[in-house]
């Protein structure tokens, strides 16, 4: 019996060793390659994603979480550096 590879959604483009990363503990991912994904694709898309990875210029609020499927939906990640955002 095969495990079900958990999807992981990010926002932006990741560096490769976070790819490796994620693949190697049977992610699959679905990225972003530009700076900024489209916030209409994201909350339509985001109930098919077990998880999200984001950056600071993201909106995570009300309209995003209520499209989450919360028998799925199991981690929000930020990918960023610093602190207070």
């Amino acid at each position: 019996m095969s495990a079900t590879r958990r999807q992981v959604l990010a926002t932006l483009p990741l560096p490769k060793q976070v790819v490796d990363h994620l693949e190697q503990n049977s992610i699959e991912l679905t990225m972003n390659e530009s700076n900024q994904m489209n916030r209409s694709f994201l909350i339509e898309n985001i109930k098919h994603y077990d998880g999200l990875i984001f950056t600071v210029n993201d909106k995570i609020d009300k309209e995003l979480l209520s499209n989450i499927d919360p028998a799925r939906f199991k981690a929000l990640a930020t990918f960023s550096v610093g602190y207070d955002h």
